[in-house]
């Protein structure tokens, strides 16, 4: 959803981004709490170049658990808040004008409480790669006006898996380890995976439809 260009050459990775300075703070900070990245290399005002990681998409729930509980564990690095990203939900839903119940949907968000932490956030399965038995995070998004919380990179992990790469059982196995392992509620988790497709919705209008079914099944029933 960004306008970043990435492109392999031999054993390397070079991304341009306007991002890449924060990305790469990001890197050096995961991987200080013990999490394995690529190797960065350089990276300047906008390009960022790190160690191609060649593996395969991580469809391992006991690794995705492992990484979630070092960022709960962990303290939010931004000051912005829960209702920060309550607001940028809502400015999502204002550009998006087929969405049905979206007012319902911020009123749920507004019943429950997130728990501030570090976190990866974009946690979805296509930027994780597992090489040996090793899970790597790869295109953080990481920035001092963005709220942190691991419970919102378990909720757009388990968006990716259901939406994305439709794979129902690694989902049921996902969700109960965070919910059991991570004391994430149910509701909550229903809550933030409608408002992760909002995000998605707002940057791909023709997935709107799929973000009215999630808002009909996950809040109106609530």
């Amino acid at each position: 959803f960004t306008n970043n260009k990435v492109r392999r050459i031999n054993d390397y990775v070079v991304k341009r981004s306007d991002h890449s300075k924060s990305e790469a703070a990001w890197y050096t900070i995961a991987h200080d709490l013990g999490i394995s990245i690529p190797t960065l290399l350089s990276y300047d005002q906008d390009t960022i170049t790190t160690q191609f990681v060649d593996g395969k998409s991580c469809l391992n729930a006991r690794h995705t658990l492992d990484i979630l509980s070092k960022f709960k564990n962990s303290k939010s690095l931004t000051s912005a808040t829960f209702n920060d990203y309550i607001k940028r939900i809502e400015l999502h839903l204002n550009n998006l004008s087929n969405i049905v119940g979206g007012n319902n949907l911020i009123s749920s968000l507004k019943t429950i409480d997130v728990t501030p932490s570090f976190n990866h956030g974009d946690f979805s399965v296509d930027n994780m790669i597992e090489k040996n038995g090793i899970l790597y995070l790869i295109d953080p998004i990481f920035s001092s006006d963005l709220f942190q919380s691991y419970v919102l990179d378990a909720a757009k992990h388990l968006f990716s898996i259901l939406y994305y790469h439709l794979d129902s059982e690694f989902y049921t196995a996902c969700r109960t380890l965070y919910e059991e392992h991570l004391n994430i509620d149910s509701y909550s988790l229903d809550i933030l995976i409608a408002a992760e497709s909002i995000r998605v919705a707002g940057h791909r209008s023709c997935l709107s439809s799929l973000s009215n079914n999630l808002i009909c099944s996950l809040v109106n029933d609530v």
